[in-house]
């Protein structure tokens, strides 16, 4: 049976405060606006995924988002939060413990239909639902138009799914690092 939670040593919980870290940094680093945003922070969120699985990935990225909103100034909206706890949960599922080739063509597939669910749920469906409630006297009619603008989003896939199949089988590689991964 598949364990879904790691044991947290105190070398892995500061490994995982420093990709935190990381993750706050790339989400203000990002380019775009509210509605249309741009940015790496999937990086760490997969670093995390695969070395603190969906339970503790969806906690720490759900305390990351309070983090950046702390920091941000903006008003603290709940639904960014339960989301970024969703997407922890996925990307805990889709990359806790796996190891992945760059010359295997079903790591590619596997890491593209990964990324794709986790844009879909969280950039399409749920931070469009929020956007949308926090918009004064929004429509259906907004809620299909920022539909419609967030699913360009989508275009990132590939590239996300190239930058992170060049990136974790080299950090998979290195030997310091298979301690945590």
């Amino acid at each position: 049976m598949l364990k879904l939670t790691s044991k947290m040593s105190l070398q892995r919980l500061v490994f995982l405060s420093f990709l935190l870290a990381l993750q706050i940094v790339l989400s203000n680093l990002a380019i775009g606006n509210s509605f249309f945003k741009i940015s790496l922070v999937f990086l760490p969120n997969a670093l995390i995924g695969m070395i603190a699985g969906p339970l503790w990935t969806a906690l720490i990225l759900a305390f990351g988002d309070l983090i950046s909103s702390l920091l941000s100034g903006y008003a603290y909206f709940p639904g960014f939060t339960i989301s970024a706890f969703i997407v922890g949960i996925l990307y805990g599922l889709f990359f806790y413990r796996k190891f992945f080739d760059i010359k295997n063509r079903i790591h590619w597939l596997y890491l593209f239909g990964a990324m794709t669910v986790i844009m879909l749920v969280d950039s399409t469906f749920f931070n469009t639902i929020w956007v949308t409630m926090i918009i004064p006297h929004a429509s259906f009619a907004t809620f299909l138009s920022l539909l419609a603008a967030r699913a360009l989003l989508l275009v990132q896939i590939p590239f996300q799914t190239i930058i992170l199949m060049l990136l974790i089988p080299t950090l998979q590689s290195i030997k310091t690092l298979k301690i945590f991964l």
